[in-house]
């Protein structure tokens, strides 16, 4: 029995310090370097929500992520999709998600690329809500990678049913975007509160209001999709008509209220300018991306 125990003791101390030079990515080296069976990991002698290391949640984690490859390993895919499928996964959604759209006509490397990190099955809804349209696969997996929900292929209907192009439609809509991922914050009335959040999959349609309502003005197609990149409302078409009015060139106009949620920093930019500070100095310090808006 002392054998045993210290075996045990071993296995921890082996993970603990995995866990330690571990990062995001890097549960493939943890198993290498712990080798142990699903059978020997039951037996290690933790209580979920440990925390060993206090800037992560402790081996939970790791452990979740380690579980997701056994369970990924267990369907058609390899060592290496499974790894790749299973990457930073908190939880078993990415198998969830793979094992829903390889219903689809996707293909598993497909399906790996589509759900990889997934934190529930919104890729592959997604994926089956934006293929009724005119997309492709590839264009569909491209436009649905990381979405928690239906929103990106929502925001694609509505986008395609402008004078955006379907690249456009992609690049505005794709849920790497700041309002294609319903995680971010939003708001669709016209000047919302930008702490309370909005419905997930509206969310996805107030950059393509933005861009309507830009290319409405001066604006070149490709002027208004740079301008309303990320909105989350028609902050920057408002922040927009407000520099503008001022000694700022387009470029400049354009620069400074991208994301912004209101006429903020086009107020903050006449406001530093009447001080001692250079046209420049005021720009850097009063675009939208600074904190202070």
């Amino acid at each position: 029995m002392r054998g045993i125990a210290l075996k045990i003791m071993a296995m921890t101390a082996i993970l603990a310090i995995c866990a330690f030079t571990a990062q995001a990515s890097g549960f493939e080296d943890l198993i290498r370097a712990a080798n142990i069976s699903s059978d020997n990991m039951q037996a290690l002698p933790m209580q979920q929500g440990t925390t060993i290391i206090p800037e992560r949640q402790g081996l939970t984690k790791d452990i979740e992520t380690v579980q997701c490859f056994e369970a990924a390993y267990r369907t058609i895919l390899s060592r290496e999709e499974s790894i790749r499928l299973c990457a930073r996964a908190v939880n078993l959604a990415p198998v969830d998600c793979f094992n829903d759209a390889y219903k689809t006509n996707l293909s598993a490397r497909q399906a790996v690329d589509l759900c990889s990190g997934a934190k529930n099955t919104g890729p592959s809804e997604c994926f089956k809500d934006a293929y009724t349209t005119i997309l492709q696969s590839g264009d569909c997996v491209n436009l649905c990678i990381g979405a928690r929900d239906t929103g990106p292929a929502e925001c694609f209907k509505r986008a395609y049913s402008t004078n955006l192009t379907k690249e456009e439609s992609i690049q505005m809509c794709k849920s790497g975007h700041l309002n294609g991922n319903p995680n971010n914050p939003g708001n669709n009335q016209h000047h919302g509160n930008p702490s309370n959040p909005g419905n997930n999959i509206n969310n996805g349609y107030t950059n393509v209001e933005c861009f309507n309502a830009a290319y409405r003005t001066i604006l070149s197609r490709e002027e208004s999709m740079q301008l309303c990149a990320g909105a989350v409302n028609l902050g920057p078409v408002d922040c927009f008509s407000d520099a503008y009015k001022t000694i700022l060139s387009k470029e400049e106009s354009i620069s400074l209220c991208i994301r912004a949620r209101d006429t903020g920093p086009a107020e903050c930019f006449k406001q530093a300018y009447s001080t001692s500070l250079t046209k420049e100095e005021s720009l850097r310090m009063c675009r939208s991306g600074h904190p202070h808006h």
